[in-house]
């Protein structure tokens, strides 16, 4: 049992699934509800009663949070594009501590692409983001 769902999630989703299909679904509450119990149905020894609805809410909620969001869209076309989300869900930093990561991914793609890889707008949007959903 974990008294956080993210890592509820992180521990129970990533055993069968990558964490990137949250980003690329787009179901309801009820439709998240099934697929939870459809996963208990195959792994019973998984899943709590409680873990169930903490699940669907979870995915409801996050799914639906970075697929409205602008900065998440910018994250999956080019964080996504080296790291599996599941690597940053895991992460929780401070605002300077995001910041700085992400300076460094910045650093980094340039080297890597030999060009701007984000704005300065979207690189403050990714940061205000990640201060949001994973913020220390």
């Amino acid at each position: 049992k974990y008294d956080d769902v993210q890592l509820l999630f992180i521990d129970r989703w990533t055993r069968c699934h990558t964490v990137n299909t949250i980003l690329k679904q787009d179901k309801t509450r009820e439709e998240w509800l099934e697929t939870v119990l459809r996963m208990r149905e195959k792994a019973p020894d998984l899943f709590l009663d409680e873990d169930i609805t903490a699940l669907a809410d979870f995915l409801t909620e996050r799914g639906k949070m970075m697929r409205d969001d602008v900065a998440a869209q910018i994250m999956v076309d080019k964080c996504l594009v080296c790291h599996e989300v599941g690597r940053i869900l895991l992460e929780r930093k401070s605002r300077k501590g995001w910041e700085d990561c992400v300076v460094d991914m910045r650093v980094l793609a340039r080297q890597k692409f030999h060009k701007d890889w984000f704005s300065g707008e979207e690189f403050r949007l990714i940061v205000d983001m990640l201060v949001r959903t994973q913020g220390s």
